[in-house]
């Protein structure tokens, strides 16, 4: 049996009426998109732009940015490094042991740091950030711990 949504677009079509117009189903359903995100956009920096989009909204600029940038590059420690390849890259770990891989160029840490080298296991992590109207440029070696040779 055929739904008679279906039915209402079939002959509505047959008989040359607009159903792009938001004219109702049969059963008084009509799809208004208004308000509704957009799913081919990415999530990332995406803004409403609703019916009252001339308001100025207030938006986080942490919801903005990649989880790794929200994090300081202290808190995060070396789990593995590949670095002897064309492409190094290292795994990083967070407080809540969420892991991250990382490659040259990635950005890390809240002082808009940048993974600047990835050696035989070091990850090496320059931020820029200001402070007394002077930009001071500071490097980080994250160091893979090396586990212990005791059994459990």
């Amino acid at each position: 049996m055929i739904p008679m949504q279906w039915l209402f677009l079939f002959l509505s079509i047959s008989h040359g009426q607009d159903v792009s117009s938001g004219a109702a189903a049969a059963d008084g359903n009509i799809y208004d998109p208004a308000g509704l995100r957009d799913p081919f956009k990415p999530f990332k920096g995406f803004v409403d732009k609703g019916p009252d989009s001339k308001k100025e909204k207030k938006t986080n600029p942490l919801d903005l940015i990649d989880p790794l940038q929200r994090l300081d590059v202290q808190s995060l420690s070396v789990v593995a490094a590949i670095w002897d390849v064309a492409q190094p890259r290292a795994i990083l770990k967070d407080p809540d042991g969420n892991q991250f891989t990382v490659v040259k160029g990635t950005k890390v840490g809240r002082n808009a740091g940048v993974v600047q080298a990835i050696r035989e296991g070091e990850v090496v992590v320059q931020e820029n950030y200001q402070e007394d109207g002077q930009t001071i440029q500071k490097t980080q070696v994250l160091e893979l711990k090396k586990a212990t040779g005791g059994t459990q």
